[in-house]
Formats: structure tokens, C-alpha cells, sequence
């Protein structure tokens, strides 16, 4: 039982490290899979911990992510040993029926690694209200890191303010970005610049 439960933790460890990488490519998860050689589902498990890429495939995945197969390797265990690590205030909740002035107060911090995340002065962490981005593997609870300073590229997962409230959106190009509802639906939306908070560079699942 031990032995599995340090799997999984592994597998979901990884999992969020290709989900960062990929948004950082600006990659839907179809593109991924195309880019690596493997379904669109195959990359959602991934990134979900519900499996881990293969000895024959893990290569394959840091290739084109351009990464070493170690770093994949080193990311996936790190939590399994102490590692430096950098605190990053949780500002507030990101998702429908959480306005922005009850997004105002701290919410205390949350460690992430320093080797995954370079700190930065105005990074800050939201936590996620709802289930309205399950659809991509992100749960209420769950935490997303996110970069004011950072420019967002296609398929970029950023948080705008809309509706008094922060929600979490897929950039698409220029001020086009594509929102979820709680329904499953999603509805394209053009968002001024000023409404950009920033963005998401890390998701840490709820633990």
C-alpha cells in the first residue's frame, strides 16, 4: 500500500510538471500528443497522474518538450526528498461565484521548488473555487500559480478578471480568450488588456 500510494504521488508530480511544460509551449493537449506521438486522452492521463509515460515513451516526451529525460525524472521525485523551495502567497479564489473583493485577503503560502519555479516579485498563487475546469484537470481546491509578468502564448492557461470576479481562461490571440462556463460550455470573450491579472505558469494539485 505504501509502495502505491508513492506512485501515485510520483505519477501526479509528473503529471503537473507536463501540464506546466505544455503550457509553456502554448500546446493544446491535441498538439502535445501529436508533437510526442500519442493521443490527446494519453496526454490528459498524464497530466491527471492517472499513468506516467513509459520507459520507451519518456524520451519521446522530453524531446519535445526540451527538456532532459532526468529533469522529468527529477521532477517526479522531488517530493520524496527535501529540495529548496520558494513561498508564494495565496491571494485569493479563481473560478465563477468568487468575486474579487472576496479575493482580497491572504490566504497564507504555498513551497513550490525552486528548480521547477523561478521566483519572481508579483508571482502569486490562487486557489481554485468550483469544478468548472475539471474538464482539464484542475479541481476546486487545487492551486495555480500565477505570473502578471508573463506572456501568454496560444492554449495559455491565464486568469482574467470578468464578472467581478477572477476566472481562469484559455488564451487564444490578441484579446481573445475562451472561458468555461459552469455548464462544460465554452464561449469565446474578448478581455481588455488591463482585465489580464496574469499567466498560470504551475498547477499544484489539492493534496
Amino acid at each position: 500500500m505504501v509502495q502505491r500510494d508513492i506512485r501515485k504521488r510520483i505519477a501526479e508530480r509528473l503529471g503537473s510538471y507536463l501540464r506546466a511544460l505544455r503550457h509553456q509551449k502554448g500546446w493544446t493537449q491535441a498538439l502535445a500528443g501529436e508533437a510526442i506521438g500519442v493521443g490527446a486522452v494519453t496526454i490528459r492521463r498524464w497530466e491527471l497522474g492517472l499513468f506516467s509515460p513509459s520507459t520507451n515513451r519518456i524520451e519521446q516526451v522530453a524531446d519535445a518538450y526540451g527538456v532532459e529525460v532526468s529533469e522529468l525524472m527529477h521532477a517526479a521525485e522531488a517530493g520524496e526528498r527535501d529540495e529548496t523551495a520558494a513561498d508564494f502567497p495565496v491571494k485569493g479564489y479563481v473560478g465563477p461565484g468568487s468575486t474579487i473583493e472576496s479575493a482580497t485577503s491572504e490566504m497564507g503560502s504555498i513551497s513550490l521548488p525552486l528548480r521547477m519555479v523561478e521566483a519572481r516579485p508579483d508571482d502569486h498563487c490562487l486557489r481554485v473555487s468550483g469544478d468548472s475546469l475539471a474538464p482539464d484537470g484542475i479541481h476546486n481546491g487545487d492551486v495555480l500559480l500565477v505570473r502578471p509578468d508573463l506572456a501568454p502564448t496560444m492554449g495559455s492557461l491565464c486568469v482574467i478578471a470578468i464578472d467581478n470576479s477572477f476566472r481562469a481562461v484559455t488564451y487564444i490571440t490578441q484579446q481573445m480568450y475562451r472561458v468555461r462556463t459552469v455548464t462544460g460550455a465554452t464561449v469565446d470573450v474578448e478581455v481588455a488588456p488591463e482585465q489580464r491579472i496574469g499567466t498560470v505558469s504551475w498547477h499544484v494539485r489539492k493534496m
